[in-house]
């Protein structure tokens, strides 16, 4: 409302009427411009402040923009990841929301139930946002190598689990149920452009190295299970409740195979 395309408007702003926005309505809702100069004038101010209003379509409209750009500047984007915390399964949410748990002793049966999770996280949506915010930096620092700097036009990056980021664009939405999570395209420092991606998967070492590289470092099986084991498993419907093994523990590897146990 500083703008000064607001102050001059102000006054024509003041005298619409409540038939006037019922007009410029039913216009909107047969897709035809607005006639009248002064409402068409209000609905680019509104515009123009929902921009920087995180969620409205404004503001997606504007990060489409910056990605359609990105796209002309460095290419299609290496990555397009989705994360999904899980404030209810995670003893972290619950530790910020005010439950005295020892994560350093962690028992998964100590409580609290699922139930108890769930209208603990309800109750405190401060604290299930918080949560988010606090896995989301890790992941990034730690799997992406970015850190970002609170209120500074700045971002380190070193090497991640996929090489160096080039950039990113991220954007945080929120489900049916109210938690959050994250949508996040990725650029790599030295990934190839499209036309040259099209070329090398053509080679049939390129798509080997590929396969390779998806078999050792994405994996959703149980080492030593088959398909039968798997399908004669328990079937839990309630998420897990657990404390993630600490990677830099000299014993990480055994721990890592007990907790998948």
């Amino acid at each position: 409302m500083k703008r000064r395309t607001f102050v001059k408007n102000q006054q024509a702003f003041r005298a619409l009427t409540p038939k006037d926005l019922l007009v410029a309505s039913g216009e909107e809702s047969r897709k035809v411009p607005f006639s009248n100069p002064v409402v068409k004038a209000l609905c680019s101010q509104i515009t123009a402040l929902r921009t920087k209003v995180m969620g409205t379509d404004e503001s997606r409209v504007k990060i489409r923009g910056q990605i359609k750009g990105m796209c002309i500047m460095k290419g299609p984007p290496s990555l397009w990841i989705t994360i999904n915390p899980s404030d209810t399964g995670d003893p972290i949410a619950q530790v910020f929301a005010g439950e005295n748990i020892d994560m350093d002793s962690f028992i998964n049966t100590a409580g609290p139930n699922s139930e108890q999770r769930s209208r603990t996280i309800a109750a405190d949506p401060y604290a299930a946002t918080k949560f988010f915010h606090f896995v989301i930096a890790a992941l990034l620092k730690d799997v992406f190598g970015i850190t970002a700097y609170k209120g500074q036009a700045q971002v380190k990056r070193t090497n991640g689990v996929f090489g160096k980021v080039a950039s990113y664009i991220g954007t945080v939405e929120a489900q049916g149920h109210g938690t959050l999570h994250l949508h996040i395209v990725i650029w790599l420092c030295g990934s190839l452009s499209l036309p040259r991606m099209k070329e090398a998967l053509k080679s049939e070492g390129f798509r080997t190295k590929v396969q390779a590289y998806i078999a050792a470092n994405i994996k959703a099986d149980l080492d030593g299970a088959n398909a039968a084991a798997v399908n004669s498993m328990l079937c839990v419907t309630g998420l897990s409740y657990s404390r993630p093994c600490d990677p830099s523990m000299p014993n990480y590897a055994q721990t890592s195979k007990a907790f998948e146990l």
